[in-house]
C-alpha cells in the first residue's frame, strides 16, 4: 500500500526514498505503522545530528585540554569551611519552591539481572527499599530539613523522573504502587526520553523490519529536549523553579537537592555545576572535568595522555586531572531554556554499533550509527560553571555491575561503612555482623542520630533504623529501651510511613523531644534461622498503650509459626518484662 504523497516527497528531498521502496508490499496496517514512524523524524534535523557525529568521530589533534581553574573549582577543604553557610542557602531555596530534582531512570536493570526499571531495583539493603525509594525519601528529607531550619511548614522539593519507552508503564506503575513513596503525586512529573533512528555512515535511515525504523535512546543528554518537549520545563516555571538538580539513579548515596553542592551553586551565582568525587585511582576508567579549548567540558579518559592523567595538582593531594565526574549536576532554569535547549542541537555523538535490520537481523559486526546526546554537553555553553568537589566514601556506589566491581555488594558495604560510622559518632556501638542502614527520613547525613539514642546504645547487625510504620511495636531490648532525646532535627522522620515509604494517616509530633527508638519484632520478620535484619524503628511518644493492649497487639504482628526457638524464648522474656513494668514501652 503506498504512502502519503508528501511524505514519500519528503523523504526523496532528504536523500531517504530507500525506506519506501517496499511500501507496495506492504498492509494496510503495516503502511500506517511505517508512515507514522517516518512522519515523526525530522528530517532537517536528523541530518545536522549526523553531521555533528561524523565530526565527533574524527582525531582533532589542534585540541587543547588543561585543568579547571582554580577559581572554578570547590575543593573538599573549602566546602567543609563553608558547609554551614551552602546548607542553609540550599535550605532556604528549597523552602522558597525554588528547587526541584531530576532523576534520569530510562535505563533498565539487565546487567543486573533484574527485568525492569534500574530504579526499581532492590538492592539488597535491611529495608529492602529501592533505587527510586531511597532517592524520594532523600527529597522529603531535605524538604522536612528546610522546615526546620526556616521555621516553616510544607516545603516541598518536586522531583521529576526521565523514563524511556522501554520502561515508562513499569516506572510509573512502581511509584502507584508504593504510594509515591510518601511524596504528594502532584509533586512527581514522569516525561520520556526520546529517540532517535540509527543510520548507515552516509546518513541513511535503517529499516529494523519492512514496517519500522531502528531506533536507539539518544542518551541522557536527550533530557534537555525532552524536559522541554514534555511540558517539564513550564511545569518548573509554573512552581517557581530557579534550580535544577539533576542525578542519574543507579547511586544509593545520591540525594536530590544534596544542601552543599546546592547551596554551593546558588551561593557563587553559576549556571551550570558539577558535583565530583576524586578518582580511585589515576587510570580510573571515568571523565573529568576540564577545560577544552576554554570552555567547560567532562574530558573522557581516552582522551587524557597517561602522563596527564598521573599528574598531581600544584597542592599535591589530588591529581591534576582528578575530578571524576558521576552524573550529578546542577543548572539554573534560566540557562536551561534559553541557552542549553536551543544550543544542544548540533552535538551529537556517534557510536558504530551492530543493529539487527530487515536485510540483516543478525548483524556480527558494526553496520550503523547510533546517535546520542550526553548530558555534560551542555556545560561548554555555560559562562559560569563550578566543579563541586565531594569525599567519594559518602556521595558514589553506582550499581551497574551484577557482580564484582560497582554492584549491589559493594553500593551495600559502601552504605553500611557511611551509616556506620554515623552510628559510631552517634555514641552507638554495633554488634554482629552484617549491613547497617539508616533511613533518609531519620537522617540525611547523621545528623539527630545523637539526639536519638543514649550514648552507650547497642544495635545488632544486620539492621535497619527506620520511621514507625504506625503499627504495634514490642519494646527494644538493652539500654535502647531508654527513652531518646529528640530535638527537632529528627522531625523530618515522618511517622506513620508503611515500608516501602508511603504516607499513613498518623500525626508527627508537634512538639521537641518527642521521639523514642524500639525494636519491632514483628517488622523484622524472622527468616528461617533468625538471620533477618533486625528494623530499629524511630517513633513518636505519645498515646502510649496500656500493657494488656500492647501484649495483644504484639502478638497479633508476630507470625508465631515462623518464629525460632531462639526469638521465642527472647519474645517470652521480653513480654514478661513489659507485664512486670520493668520495661519502658512506646506507642503502639
Amino acid at each position: 500500500m503506498p504512502l502519503p504523497a508528501a511524505l514519500v516527497d519528503a523523504l526523496d528531498a532528504h536523500g531517504q526514498s530507500h525506506v519506501v521502496a517496499h511500501a507496495e508490499s506492504l498492509s494496510a496496517d503495516e503502511a500506517a505503522r511505517l508512515a507514522d514512524a517516518l512522519s515523526a523524524v525530522d528530517l532537517p534535523a536528523l541530518a545536522g545530528a549526523h553531521r555533528a557525529a561524523l565530526a565527533s568521530l574524527r582525531a582533532e589533534p589542534d585540541e587543547v585540554i588543561v585543568p579547571l581553574p582554580a577559581s572554578a573549582v570547590v575543593s573538599r577543604a573549602a566546602a567543609e569551611e563553608r558547609a554551614e553557610e551552602y546548607r542553609l542557602e540550599a535550605l532556604r531555596a528549597v523552602a522558597a519552591g525554588r528547587v526541584c530534582g531530576v532523576i534520569l531512570a530510562g535505563g533498565q536493570g539487565t546487567r543486573l539481572g533484574y527485568d525492569g526499571p534500574k530504579g526499581a531495583f532492590d538492592l539488597g539493603l535491611p529495608s529492602r527499599k529501592t533505587l527510586f525509594q531511597l532517592l524520594v525519601e532523600r527529597a522529603r528529607r531535605v524538604a522536612a530539613l528546610a522546615d526546620d531550619a526556616l521555621g516553616v511548614s510544607g516545603s516541598r522539593l518536586p522531583v521529576y523522573v526521565m523514563t524511556s519507552p522501554i520502561n515508562e508503564a513499569a516506572t510509573r506503575a512502581c511509584f502507584a504502587e508504593h504510594g509515591f513513596f510518601g511524596m504528594d503525586p502532584g509533586d512527581v512529573f514522569f516525561f520520556l526520553q526520546g529517540v532517535l533512528p540509527a543510520v548507515t555512515e552516509q546518513g541513511k535511515l535503517i529499516l529494523e523490519t519492512r514496517s519500522s525504523l531502528a531506533l536507539a535512546p539518544d542518551g541522557n543528554g536527550g533530557i534537555y529536549a525532552a524536559l522541554d518537549k514534555s511540558g517539564a520545563l513550564l511545569d518548573m516555571e509554573r512552581r517557581g523553579v530557579s534550580f535544577v538538580h539533576v542525578l542519574a539513579v543507579d547511586n544509593p548515596l545520591s540525594c536530590l537537592g544534596e544542601p552543599g553542592f546546592v547551596g554551593c551553586c546558588v551561593a557563587r551565582g553559576v549556571q551550570a555545576g558539577n558535583l565530583c568525587v576524586p578518582k580511585a585511582r589515576w587510570d580510573e576508567r571515568v571523565g573529568v572535568a576540564a577545560l577544552r579549548n576554554g570552555r567547560f567540558h567532562v574530558v573522557e579518559y581516552s582522551e587524557i595522555s597517561e602522563d596527564m592523567a598521573k599528574r598531581a595538582a600544584a597542592t599535591g593531594d589530588r591529581l591534576e586531572f582528578g575530578a571524576a565526574n558521576i552524573c550529578n549536576h546542577f543548572f539554573t532554569l534560566d540557562f536551561l531554556r534559553n541557552v542549553v535547549v536551543p544550543g544542544m542541537r548540533a552535538t551529537h555523538h556517534a557510536a558504530r554499533k551492530a543493529v539487527p535490520c530487515v536485510d540483516d537481523p543478525a548483524p556480527k559486526a558494526p553496520n550503523a550509527l547510533k546517535l546520542e546526546l550526553f548530558i555534560f554537553d551542555a556545560f561548554p555553553l555555560a559562562d559560569r560553571f563550578l566543579a563541586f568537589e565531594a569525599p567519594r566514601e559518602s556521595t558514589f556506589a553506582p550499581v551497574k555491575n551484577a557482580t564484582g566491581a560497582d554492584s549491589p555488594a559493594t553500593a551495600r558495604a559502601a552504605v553500611t561503612r557511611l551509616h556506620a560510622q554515623w552510628l559510631a559518632s552517634a555514641g552507638v556501638a554495633l554488634a554482629g555482623h552484617g549491613d547497617c542502614e539508616v533511613s533518609p527520613l531519620v537522617s540525611l547525613a547523621g545528623e539527630g542520630l545523637d539526639l536519638l539514642f543514649e550514648r552507650g546504645a547497642v544495635v545488632t547487625l544486620p539492621a535497619s533504623i527506620d520511621v514507625a510504620r504506625g503499627a504495634a511495636l514490642l519494646p527494644l531490648s538493652g539500654s535502647l529501651g531508654r527513652s531518646g532525646r529528640a530535638g527537632r532535627s529528627a522531625r523530618g522522620a515522618r511517622d506513620g510511613d508503611s515500608a516501602d515509604g508511603s504516607a499513613r494517616s498518623t500525626p508527627a509530633p508537634t512538639t521537641p523531644g518527642a521521639w523514642r527508638v524500639h525494636l519491632d519484632l514483628a517488622r523484622s520478620a524472622a527468616a528461617a534461622g533468625g538471620a533477618a535484619p533486625l528494623t530499629y524503628e524511630v517513633v513518636p511518644e505519645f498515646s502510649v498503650p496500656s500493657t494488656a493492649e500492647l501484649v495483644v497487639r504484639a502478638l497479633d504482628r508476630v507470625d508465631l509459626a515462623r518464629v525460632t526457638p531462639v526469638e521465642a524464648l527472647f519474645l517470652l522474656s521480653e513480654l514478661k518484662e513489659i507485664a512486670s513494668g520493668r520495661k519502658v514501652v512506646g506507642r503502639c
